[in-house]
């Protein structure tokens, strides 16, 4: 609601916010844009020290107050440099994944999108091949660790073979 709030009135909000490197920040941001990713809410914005555009994720916020000082968006600012259909634009580079889908995801693969260029194809065994193209490799392995033992990976390579070193990983810590 803050973050709703400062986005309408273009007032900053000074965060403290915990970076991928489990290091805290405190930073004074100018929030641009509310969207979900992932299953995580985002916010699409700049700190005010920086040229930079970035996105944070609000679950990151460590604590946040509203300052009331107005900022100003930035003429050469476009939202969809940022962000489309799919969620943020500039999220790493894209690629192309195919899985085959047994049992109860065989049916429910096909009750939403996961990426550009969908392809869902029903097989006769009851199976379904998803076709799509995804960002970043983390968010892959961990799309298809979700499905377990009811996917198969079939492209492209390097995914197939992160598949099989984080399954040796897991069978060495259990």
């Amino acid at each position: 609601l803050v973050f709703s709030k400062s986005i309408v009135a273009k007032t900053s909000i000074e965060i403290e916010y915990l970076s991928l490197k489990n290091v805290v920040t405190h930073r004074l941001f100018n929030p641009y844009k509310l969207f979900m990713y992932n299953n995580a809410w985002c916010v699409l914005g700049q700190y005010a020290d920086s040229e930079h555009i970035i996105y944070l994720k609000l679950n990151r916020v460590q604590s946040f107050t509203p300052t009331g000082k107005k900022f100003r968006i930035p003429l050469t600012y476009r939202e969809s440099d940022y962000l489309d259909e799919y969620g943020m634009k500039q999220n790493g580079e894209w690629y192309q994944i195919k899985l085959q889908l047994f049992e109860q995801y065989a049916m429910l693969v096909k009750e939403r999108v996961y990426g550009k260029n969908q392809t869902v194809e029903e097989q006769e065994d009851g199976s379904t091949i998803l076709t799509c193209e995804m960002q970043n490799k983390e968010n892959i392995k961990v799309f298809v660790l979700g499905f377990g033992e009811y996917c198969k990976v079939l492209k492209p390579e390097w995914l197939k073979e992160e598949m099989k070193r984080t399954i040796e990983i897991l069978k060495r810590s259990y």
